[in-house]
């Protein structure tokens, strides 16, 4: 009976912990904003350029991020990258 009850908060406790860490885990690998706007930028000014997009950088932006201006930033930075790749300016 005591065994069975030490058993049960053993698991108890492994469970919470592996739960407390997974959560951890995820936030460590979340992408910056800046990131994802600057793949969602690069991904967008390709396509727009009649170009292929890479599949990692074909990103839906998270409402984490919408209107954020590292979003922005970063959104206007994988433009200018392909811009700049083809010699083009872009616009203010």
């Amino acid at each position: 009976m005591l065994g069975k009850k030490i058993v049960k908060g053993i698991v108890v406790l492994g469970f919470s912990a592996a739960l407390l860490s997974t959560s951890a885990l995820a936030a460590e690998s979340e992408e910056s904003c800046y990131q994802l706007g600057y793949r969602y930028g690069k991904c967008a000014t390709q396509v727009m350029l009649k170009e292929k997009c890479a599949k990692e950088d074909d990103v839906v932006i998270p409402d984490r991020c919408k209107g954020l201006k590292e979003t922005k930033e970063g959104t206007k930075a994988g433009a200018k990258e392909v811009f700049d790749a083809h010699g083009l300016k872009q616009k203010e």
